[in-house]
């Protein structure tokens, strides 16, 4: 049988990772957890603020790529290096950004959530955002589970989450201005196939 076309299967059950148990008191000051632990991201290769079990999912903004780190020992490893060289700094907890989530009815797995914003002086000056998963270890300590970081982008320079209209008159070329020599006329009938048509 051909296998052309198929996905390959992941073993994901062989990740080093699992959900927390439903374990959070029932009345938290959730901006307060998140505000402590946040505090002590600055320096997170120093205190033991990582769970156990502590993930890190790096998307662009340390490592300049997608990597996940598993265990404390590893993130430690990775962000001591890694920060010499970005040099994350005021960490500041996103207003209202922060929640409690919960799994399964009755509720089996739970978490807070909290988001932040940092900057970093690398090769250029750059803005990151930080997700964090918070859970109670054993003792009823708060320890970051899941450590999310991501390239927000570059001071100085354009949103990358905004596309900005360009003029008529401009010869640049972003994708709706002037292109490869064809004005927008000459590319519509460039493409214009029997039975298709850019604009179908």
């Amino acid at each position: 049988m051909s296998t052309v076309g198929k996905s390959p299967t992941g073993n994901y059950g062989s990740l080093p990772a699992s959900l927390p148990p439903a374990n959070l008191p029932g009345d938290l000051d959730l901006e307060s957890v998140a505000t402590a632990c946040g505090e002590k991201l600055g320096g997170l290769t120093e205190g033991d603020v990582l769970a156990s079990n502590a993930i890190w999912r790096d998307t662009y903004a340390f490592t300049g790529t997608l990597r996940t780190f598993y265990g404390i020992s590893s993130i430690k490893k990775r962000r001591e290096k890694l920060s010499l060289l970005k040099s994350p700094h005021s960490f500041r907890l996103v207003p209202g950004a922060f929640q409690r989530l919960e799994f399964g009815n009755p509720a089996s797995h739970a978490w807070i959530q909290a988001q932040f914003e940092f900057g970093m002086v690398g090769d250029v000056l750059a803005t990151g955002r930080v997700l964090l998963s918070i859970v109670p270890d054993s003792g009823g300590d708060w320890k970051i589970w899941v450590l999310r970081t991501m390239l927000e982008g570059f001071r100085g320079f354009p949103s990358v989450n905004v596309l900005r209209p360009i003029e008529k008159s401009s010869n640049l070329t972003n994708g709706h201005g002037n292109a490869n020599g064809f004005n927008s006329t000459e590319q519509d009938g460039f493409f214009d196939l029997p039975g298709w048509s850019l604009h179908n």
